[in-house]
């Protein structure tokens, strides 16, 4: 495949996209996205003087159609996440307990030796209530929330949910799809290779773990001021390993710069 078309920082995240083939009649075709991300082990080539681990905290997943283009997203298509779902629960509980009454009394027959111990009382109800509240929603290990960027893309923005990392599938990609699209065109089935899908992330977002400078007798006589500074140093190679790939590193001195971790053609299912 032309490097082109798929271009992934695979260390820390795998992506797979295609799309059915569109129908003949509504030319409506589904785009389904596979997203895995991975804690990555960086710099185990012989040359490279450092070694460590890196993860994500946080990414996104943009879907771009560029401009120009004849497709059109179908809006009730596009996955959403489940809304917020609260439940209340009222619990009852009663308590029973005896209740004497103050007329209690003794009486003494002499004559018959007969002694009567009387009293009068009864029982008396409490009934107590609470009210709980509980707020779900259904979430994997990764929480994800949907929106539209103001330049119209739609995008997916994922969070670990039990974790300070971002680790394993974002979402079953094959029961259900992203979106579904349009071929606005009259030309039938022409649209191959124009829809893509990016996975960005921010320079905040990379989590640097577990540095190692692996040479020890180069750190005497290292000249490079930067491997001094560990997050540094592992940011300069992240940054050398997305440029290897063709990857947009353009904002990634910015720490809210937004940085290219995945770039990819939604290429067409192939059929059994």
């Amino acid at each position: 495949m032309n490097s082109n078309q798929r271009r992934i920082f695979d260390s820390v995240v795998s992506v797979d996209a295609w799309h059915t083939s569109f129908d003949n009649a509504s030319q409506v075709a589904a785009v389904h996205v596979d997203v895995s991300f991975l804690r990555g082990k960086l710099g185990d080539e012989p040359e490279s003087p450092v070694r460590f681990e890196v993860s994500l905290s946080k990414a996104e997943v943009v879907f771009i159609i560029p401009a120009g283009e004849p497709l059109s997203v179908i809006q009730t298509s596009v996955r959403r996440e489940q809304p917020l779902t609260v439940q209340k629960t009222l619990i009852t509980s009663k308590d029973r307990s005896m209740m004497v009454k103050g007329n209690a009394g003794l009486n003494i027959d002499a004559a018959n030796t007969n002694i009567e111990l009387s009293s009068s009382g009864g029982y008396s109800n409490a009934t107590n209530s609470q009210e709980q509240t509980q707020v779900t929603q259904n979430t994997g290990g990764i929480a994800w929330a949907q929106s539209k960027l103001p330049t119209g893309e739609y995008v997916w923005q994922l969070a670990p949910a039990n974790s300070k990392a971002l680790l394993g599938k974002a979402w079953d990609s094959v029961l259900e799809p992203l979106l579904k699209i349009k071929n606005m065109s009259k030309v039938e089935n022409v649209i191959e290779s124009v829809a893509r899908i990016e996975v960005r992330c921010r320079r905040e977002d990379l989590v640097i773990s577990n540095f190692v400078i692996k040479d020890q007798g180069v750190v005497q006589n290292i000249k490079n001021k930067m491997l001094n500074n560990k997050i540094a140093a592992a940011e300069a190679y992240i940054r050398n390993s997305l440029s290897d790939r063709n990857l947009d590193v353009r904002n990634f001195s910015d720490p809210y710069g937004s940085i290219t971790l995945a770039d990819l053609f939604i290429e067409k299912q192939i059929e059994e």
